[in-house]
């Protein structure tokens, strides 16, 4: 059963990776601990969201939110802590 879950999330999370394509316009200083070009924008969604909450300004966050389609009333969803 663990094995079931677990290859339904790795399927996610490559369909995820697949359908989000281009790079959202944001400064690459906000992920100084990562190689920006390496960032797989789907299957870091998560990360790169609640990143742009905790370093980013408002027009990054307005980009993220217009880049993977949520609304910014969404973010509390994924602030850390």
């Amino acid at each position: 059963m663990l094995q079931g879950y677990y290859e339904v999330e790795q399927c996610k999370k490559n369909r995820l990776s697949s359908l989000i394509t281009g790079i959202p316009n944001i400064r690459r200083i906000l992920f100084w601990d990562t190689d920006f070009d390496k960032i797989d924008w789907g299957k870091n969604r998560n990360f790169v969201i609640a990143r742009v909450i905790e370093r980013g300004n408002r027009e990054e966050q307005e980009e993220i939110a217009r880049f993977y389609g949520i609304r910014l009333s969404d973010f509390k969803k994924f602030k850390k802590g």
